[in-house]
């Protein structure tokens, strides 16, 4: 608070009351008068000094939501529940996931990218926050919200080769995230070698969806497969995160790489 401020308030403090005199002492910092002064100022100008700012680890969060939105997706595109499914019909295994990537793996995992920022992980606040825009992105891919489907008037070859870049350049930068990942822990590197390999099998699919229709299908299938063992890694380093001894008498150990990382979670 400023002088000018301090000033103003003894001045309030000096010409309250029916002509009561107050004490000198009573405006020092260390009157009570004072004082409650000072906290309505300080209510009135919204500043507020917290006595407990403590920043919890948002790494769990930002794990647990892109382990949820991968395993579901690789388990739509394994075919669980549509194992004979048309990939030239109306329906396919993304539809259903759009909600989820938009709010579970798009807005969780910005949020935790966002206090990974507030922590001072960079590393963890760039793989959250992208992958975050990743499932965003998606999600308007998949959906009518954007009209890109429908932008491409019927030209399914045409849309089917724009999604396939899309998770080419995917694929790409997750590989640059392996080598900056090389020495975290098991869980987050296995989970990026995963997930960079259904990103490749994937945009080889979309690649050759109107081309081999069968072969499509099976490298679709198969990177599914790879994005559930993502999600499953994933998953595991999230729960890391969350079961401590604090909180649980069940904890899981964090596997480390063996060629020398971190000592600490």
């Amino acid at each position: 608070m400023s002088m000018g401020n301090e000033n103003e308030i003894e001045s309030q403090v000096r010409n309250r009351g029916n002509g009561a005199s107050h004490s000198v002492d009573s405006l020092k910092d260390g009157g009570i008068e004072y004082q409650e002064q000072l906290r309505q100022s300080h209510m009135v100008s919204q500043v507020f000094h917290p006595e407990f700012n403590k920043i919890g680890n948002p790494g769990p969060l930002g794990l647990l939501s892109f382990a949820v939105t991968t395993l579901m997706l690789g388990l739509y595109h394994c075919g669980a529940g549509l194992p004979n499914l048309d990939p030239n019909s109306g329906i396919g295994p993304d539809n259903v996931i759009g909600p989820v990537a938009f709010w579970t793996g798009g807005v969780a995992q910005f949020a935790a990218g966002m206090w990974e920022l507030r922590v001072g992980n960079t590393f963890g606040a760039t793989i959250h926050t992208m992958y975050a825009s990743f499932w965003l992105t998606y999600a308007g891919m998949i959906t009518t919200w954007f009209g890109v489907a429908e932008g491409y008037k019927g030209d399914e070859r045409a849309l089917t080769f724009q999604l396939g870049i899309y998770l080419i350049v995917w694929a790409f930068l997750t590989l640059a995230f392996i080598v900056a990942a090389l020495n975290t822990n098991f869980p987050i590197l296995t989970a990026l070698v995963f997930v960079f390999l259904a990103f490749l099998l994937l945009a080889l699919s979309n690649f050759l969806t109107t081309l081999n229709v069968s072969v499509s299908s099976k490298l679709g299938k198969a990177g599914g497969a790879l994005a559930f063992i993502a999600g499953l890694a994933a998953f595991y380093g999230g729960l890391v995160g969350i079961m401590l001894p604090e909180h649980t008498m069940v904890t899981l150990p964090l596997p480390l790489v063996p060629w020398g990382g971190p000592k600490h979670r």
